[in-house]
């Protein structure tokens, strides 16, 4: 092949592969093309295909919480019992009974079905009548005139609420609560409401049963109510039944033993005194049972004598001691005031029925009784302790004594009086006066009672007290050791020296080592060491003690009774000759006399009548008796008194309607209001002094006529300048 030919072969060669090479970068550009679009449009499609997993999340995501919203508002509508409903109000309702006729479209949950209970739409359509078909009878006009008002007012934006009955599928109705709103458009028109029904039969159930218990217990007060006056009444007349016979015992006891001489008879009286008074002090305790039951104790606080307060206990007290044995000593720190701030009464009260209390429970040994003042501030806790030698308080017993009508050791205390009361009236009093009441006990060695009760005073003038004490002393000889321990306590309260001997040699040495300015001795040591104690003691005072109604022989002119206390040893230390005794021993409560004063006294009972008489004849006043009211009237028109006592309870006109026309008389003449008039009533219930009061009355005397009593009555209403002191 020549050179050209090769050559141009070797060209077309070159040209063909050049071709191919072309094609072949076409076809590769082509590819690439091909393949970057795929890849392109494969990319879009791995974005659309996230996106739309996205989208899937975000939709299952709203899914799940619109299933738990709804769960949570199914879970709190199901537990408070409420259903739902709503009606969306159709454009053609032309009126308000267009929206609520029978056929017009509501939609009900499921839960309203359920509450009536009903199953599915086809056994309770979404229509009106399904639900105003099945309202009460009673209710249904009253819930379609409200709610067609409700619709028809445009102005109202304020919730529709009812409270009825609905008939549920078995018949029977239930109560439920309805209550919605309604949503209106600019001009006022409904265009939906919506609520929620309750089921609310559990609580008018509950409102039932309510109002028929509301109903049983008006019907159980009144009764009670009843039954609380039946049984004043019944308290109030059995007072005055027997009050009224007992007043006429104890006080015609009390005009014979002024008028008897022989001791034989002074004795049987007191007897019946004391047998009539023990009577009246189980009604007193009854009554005030009754009044603490009730919570009527009333604190009535005063100005008091401490002194005065003490020898009443002690008079009282010695009296039911007269037959025993017993041994009564008294310790009072005589460093409290002389007048103290408080119910003395009350006080009174609680002393003496401890003490009762310990005489009764003792059979030999001592009983004695404690005074003590504790200063606390300005005020001061006046402090009670009874000790006694009885038969003492078993342990397990000791958590029964204040409770009402307990008696211990029945075998062992029988033939011993009382209802079991005292203790638990003590105790109540005592809390009533803000104070406390304790016990110690040893069963079969004795007791002690400690009471405490806040008082007032307003001076710290002592009750007794003995200038230069360090220079005055005392001897005792006294084998009585709880004598001697008593006497040696007020000497020492006092501040003056004491010494205390039990024997005759013991008394030698001590009057030969020193002087003493007193000697207190027993009649019976005396008689034994009397040579010998004239002899060592020529220049000492000698004071006998006696046990109380001893009889001392006139020779001896200084002697002390028992139980005596730091009044009587400042008595005797200050110069006090004679016989130092409690001034309730002997002594008479008439404090003066009133001649030229005139009484009247009105009461139906003739005894009574007679009693009042002989009660006031010591003053040596006028006094009238009349039998009735109408009597009363008649007498203080007739003559010008000082004092009326008029009974409460008289037959016919009462004192009561008695007293309120004396008083109206008093329009015409100033003398009818003046004039005091005092109530005397056997009624000790609670509330009559008040009602006396309220009714004219100037003051109230309670039947049995206490004598100390009576006298601080006439000392309070009598003119001044008529009485005249006794001396």
């Amino acid at each position: 092949m020549s050179d050209g030919a090769h050559v141009g072969l070797t060209a077309s060669l070159f040209e063909q592969r050049m071709a191919w090479v072309s094609v072949s970068v076409v076809l590769f550009l082509l590819l690439l093309g091909v393949v970057a679009l795929f890849l392109l449009m494969n990319k879009r499609k791995r974005k659309t295909i996230s996106e739309l997993l996205e989208q899937a999340k975000y939709v299952k995501s709203t899914q799940d919480e619109l299933s738990n919203q709804n769960m949570r508002l199914n879970l709190l509508v199901g537990g408070m019992e409420v259903a739902l409903w709503d009606c969306e109000i159709s454009p053609e309702a032309e009126s308000v009974e267009d929206m609520l006729s029978p056929d017009a479209a509501i939609w009900f949950s499921e839960g309203i079905r359920e509450m009536f209970g009903y199953t599915g739409e086809n056994d309770f359509p979404n229509v009106m009548r399904s639900w105003f078909d099945n309202i009460h009878p009673d209710d249904a006009e009253a819930v379609y005139t409200q709610t067609v008002a409700h619709l028809r007012d445009i102005t109202n934006k304020t919730p529709f609420v009812f409270e009825i009955r609905m008939r549920m599928k078995n018949g029977q109705y239930k109560w439920v609560h309805i209550f919605g709103n309604t949503l209106r458009d600019a001009n006022g028109k409904p265009l939906r409401t919506s609520g929620a029904t309750e089921d609310i039969s559990k609580r008018k159930d509950a409102e039932r049963e309510i109002a028929e218990k509301s109903a049983e217990l008006e019907i159980a007060l009144h009764k009670a109510e009843a039954a609380n006056k039946a049984k004043n009444s019944f308290l109030a007349k059995v007072s005055h039944e027997i009050r009224t016979p007992m007043s006429a015992i104890i006080g015609m006891a009390e005009l014979a033993l002024r008028e008897s001489e022989k001791d034989a008879d002074r004795e049987r009286i007191i007897m019946i005194k004391q047998a009539g008074t023990h009577l009246l002090t189980i009604i007193n305790d009854i009554l005030d049972f009754y009044k603490i039951e009730e919570g009527k104790m009333e604190i009535v606080p005063g100005d008091y004598s401490v002194a005065s307060l003490i020898e009443d206990v002690v008079g009282i007290i010695r009296t039911k001691m007269a037959d025993s044995r017993l041994r009564f000593a008294l310790m009072v720190d005589g460093k409290m005031p002389r007048s103290l701030f408080g119910d003395e009464t009350r006080i009174r009260q609680i002393v003496l029925n401890i003490l009762n209390n310990a005489v009764k429970y003792t059979r030999e040994g001592f009983v004695s009784l404690g005074v003590y003042g504790e200063f606390i501030g300005g005020n001061m806790n006046l402090i009670f302790e009874v000790a006694d030698s009885g038969i003492g308080i078993k342990p397990e017993d000791t958590d029964r004594l204040f409770s009402e009508f307990e008696r211990f050791d029945q075998e062992r205390n029988i033939g011993i009086e009382g209802v079991g009361l005292g203790l638990a009236i003590t105790k109540s009093i005592v809390k009533a006066m803000g104070g406390g009441i304790s016990v110690q006990s040893k069963y079969g060695e004795g007791s002690k009672f400690t009471v405490t009760v806040p008082q007032k005073y307003h001076s710290r003038e002592p009750l007794a007290k003995v200038p230069n004490p360090d220079e005055k002393s005392l001897l005792i000889f006294e084998r009585r050791a709880v004598y001697a321990d008593s006497i040696a306590y007020s000497a020492n309260n006092l501040g003056v020296r004491c010494s205390i001997v039990a024997n005759g040699t013991d008394l030698y040495e001590k009057m030969k080592s020193r002087t003493y300015d007193y000697l207190i001795i027993s009649h019976e040591l005396l008689k034994e060491h009397e040579e010998k104690i004239a002899e060592l003691g020529k220049d000492m005072r000698t004071v006998i003690l006696a046990e109380f109604d001893e009889a001392i022989p006139k020779e001896y002119p200084n002697v002390m009774t028992m139980p005596a206390y730091c009044t009587h040893i400042a008595n005797l230390l200050n110069g006090s000759e004679g016989r130092l005794t409690n001034a309730a021993h002997g002594k008479s409560d008439v404090s003066f006399s009133a001649a030229g004063t005139r009484v009247l006294v009105a009461d139906d009972i003739n005894t009574n009548l007679k009693v009042a008489r002989g009660l006031l004849a010591p003053y040596k006043m006028q006094v009238d008796l009349v039998k009735s009211g109408m009597a009363a009237i008649e007498a203080v028109q007739s003559e010008r008194y000082d004092l009326i006592f008029m009974d409460h309870r008289m037959p016919g006109m009462d004192g009561v309607e008695t007293t309120q026309r004396i008083r109206e008389m008093g329009e015409k003449d100033p003398y009818y209001k003046r004039i005091p008039i005092i109530g005397l009533t056997a009624n000790a219930v609670t509330g009559v002094m008040e009602m006396l009061m309220e009714n004219g009355f100037d003051d109230f005397l309670s039947k049995p006529i206490d004598t100390a009593k009576l006298d601080a009555i006439l000392a309070k209403w009598i003119p001044k300048e008529k009485q005249e002191a006794l001396l």
